[in-house]
């Protein structure tokens, strides 16, 4: 984990600090909204699972995850924590996000396909799990590589975004590849946030409009969700197969945090 200082005019200038243990695989690193946290979002390594070991998988991990809080002034490092659930070793964490106007820190576990709601305080995030959730519809019937996209709390803070990504396709016997719509899930998940005790309720569950929402942005207004469905594959739907492209896809985002589908901005199929 570096620390560099930003010049004026945006550039990088010189190197403040480094810590080598920043936890195993760290992914993302956050400051805490009151500027006194650095968190390292550590995913840890999957385990060696038959799809390729990423995917919705309760077994346990060869490296295990965390979260490495370390306290921060001044653009200096200080003492650093270590947060996970029990020994880390099902703990994948990969992204969080913070409420904008309460304590509540959100993690999304990559490798298991969970959320994860902790609590910060003035010595950090506190250790206990106040929830967690799966984000599947269907986690104990899961044929195909399933991982998470990113979490992203809405700016005015009523709802919570998760989005679910599969896209490894089955070789068939003619030696093309495609992908089983039915035994995949892109999606959304939509959660209401209980500003009290931060805990989440599912609202909504919504194709992600295409496949493989690796990430995605709310604008600041809080009305409108941009997503990057970040792969393109031949997919099989009943009997019907189609090529679906790379795409950008837009959504209304209603009061309450609920999404419509509104626009489709597709990669240009080559040739």
């Amino acid at each position: 984990l570096a620390i560099l200082r930003l010049n004026d005019d945006g550039s990088l200038g010189e190197l403040i600090e480094k810590r080598q243990n920043a936890g195993n695989h760290p992914h993302m690193v956050r400051i805490t909204p009151d500027n006194r946290f650095c968190i390292s979002v550590a995913r840890g390594r999957p385990s060696d699972w038959p799809h390729f070991s990423w995917a919705a998988d309760k077994a346990r991990q060869k490296e295990p995850g965390s979260l490495e809080v370390i306290e921060f002034r001044d653009g200096a490092l200080g003492k650093q924590t270590s947060v996970t659930v029990g020994d880390g070793y099902q703990f994948g964490s990969r992204h969080l996000d913070f409420h904008p106007t309460s304590p509540w820190v959100y993690v999304q576990l990559e490798t298991q396909n969970e959320i994860v709601v902790f609590k910060r305080d003035e010595s950090g995030v506190l250790p206990a799990p106040l929830q967690r959730l799966c984000t599947l519809e269907n986690p104990d019937d899961i044929l195909l590589r399933h991982m998470q996209g990113t979490v992203k709390v809405h700016p005015h803070g009523q709802a919570l975004y998760v989005a679910n990504r599969a896209h490894e396709p089955i070789p068939q016997r003619n030696g093309t590849e495609l992908l089983l719509k039915h035994l995949g899930e892109n999606s959304f998940v939509v959660y209401a946030i209980d500003e009290a005790t931060g805990l989440l309720t599912q609202i909504q569950r919504i194709d992600s409009g295409g496949i493989s929402p690796r990430d995605f942005g709310l604008d600041p207004s809080g009305s409108m969700l941009v997503v990057a469905n970040c792969k393109g594959h031949w997919v099989k739907d009943g009997r019907n197969i189609n090529w679906t492209p790379r795409n950008l896809s837009t959504f209304k985002v209603f009061p309450d945090g609920r999404l419509e589908h509104r626009h489709k901005y597709e990669e240009p199929v080559p040739g």
